[in-house]
């Protein structure tokens, strides 16, 4: 049997559409006939080289939902302990930790693995093609890989967990009391994400600042109290003014969560913030570049607790999933174009560029290997 995949050759580099064998199915495998792949900004700044350590030529895609096509000898349940058979949705959790490094193991950090892989970061020698989600086939065969059923729900809807749980991730970081208030800066799939984590965590209002508008309108319909678009208010100072406006004695947010990938949006962010606040950078996985920062303003006089969020657990996917499950947000929604394999370049330029795609603004895309 053969699959398709898009290949990045290296950075920059056009995709090219590659034919690989897949192979027999092993003890503790799992092969998964791809569905949807959601395309993560992530994947466009992998894209133009801006990830460390990144072995080339690679497949991208972590963001993997599918069908089993066919279970090793010993696969009999997902991380829940649900039972699994051929023809189940499921979503592949991308983070592959050791388990026996000291992350790991003294400070029980998995995501901060000192061995870490997942799928859509590395080739591997045995099958290298088929470890990222833009492929037709994705094989699981790390058994410390976890994957969870989603038999409740559309892919669409379903393809929105990756980044929910990023969100999940990005909250938990940060303590959400009843009657604070929270901003969210930038309303791509991961602010998408920490919005939705934000309303659940009992914040009493949330405000996104970002674009383009399509995206705003979404993150209302997902439940937003109120939002900022940048595009059409081009001033920081005039955002963190009308941010500030909608808070407790205009003192600021209880909470700010970076969502966007963008240096400068930091001390922006903290300008938005309460003395005594929290700041979470939840959108740098790529190496954009560096900032200005105020240490008197923006930290000591500001008295501000500043924590990074790196990606998700496998435990966060779990927290994300009944969220999802439960149908009270219409994440389906998000999804704004289903691309085949052959437009990964135009869907990486788009995400690097104007956000736009066939003319009209992306909010989400995802990659369905199926399409021709």
């Amino acid at each position: 049997m053969k699959s398709l995949q898009a290949l990045l050759p290296s950075p920059g580099a056009a995709f090219e559409i590659v034919e690989s064998e897949v192979p027999a199915i092993g003890t503790g495998q799992v092969l998964v006939r791809q569905e949807l792949c959601g395309v993560c900004g992530t994947d466009a700044h992998m894209w133009q080289g801006q990830l460390p350590g990144l072995i080339y030529p690679l497949v991208l895609g972590h963001e993997t939902i599918g069908i089993v096509h066919d279970l090793g000898q010993g696969v009999r349940t997902d991380c829940l302990g649900r039972p699994i058979t051929q023809g189940d949705r499921i979503y592949i959790v991308p983070g592959i930790a050791c388990g026996e490094c000291y992350y790991c193991v003294r400070l029980h950090q998995p995501n901060l693995c000192l061995n870490g892989t997942g799928t859509g970061f590395n080739p591997r020698p045995d099958s290298p093609w088929l470890h990222g989600g833009w492929s037709e086939y994705v094989l699981i065969d790390d058994p410390r890989q976890r994957f969870v059923k989603l038999n409740s729900m559309t892919a669409k809807a379903g393809v929105f967990l990756e980044p929910l749980a990023v969100g999940v991730h990005a909250l938990s970081r940060a303590a959400v009391h009843p009657g604070d208030i929270v901003v969210i800066q930038g309303a791509g799939a991961v602010g998408m994400g920490a919005l939705v984590a934000a309303k659940e965590s009992g914040a009493h209002k949330v405000i996104v600042a970002g674009a383009p508008a399509s995206r705003l309108a979404l993150a209302l319909h997902l439940g937003a109290d109120a939002t900022i678009d940048i595009e059409q208010i081009g001033d920081p100072v005039e955002r963190v003014t009308l941010i500030r406006e909608q808070t407790h004695l205009g003192l600021g947010a209880d909470l700010v969560v970076e969502c966007t990938g963008y240096p400068a949006t930091l001390p922006e962010g903290l300008d938005m913030l309460r003395r005594g606040g929290t700041y979470v950078v939840a959108g740098h996985f790529t190496d954009r570049g560096d900032v200005q920062l105020n240490p008197f303003k923006h930290v000591n006089n500001l008295h501000a607790s500043i924590h990074g969020s790196w990606g998700a657990e496998a435990s966060h996917f779990i927290q994300a999933l009944p969220i999802l499950e439960s149908g009270r947000y219409d994440t389906a929604s998000i999804v704004s174009h289903r691309v085949p394999l052959s437009r990964a370049t135009e869907v990486c330029t788009a995400l690097t560029t104007d956000y736009r795609l066939g003319g009209e603004e992306v909010r989400k895309v995802a990659i369905e290997a199926a399409l021709r």
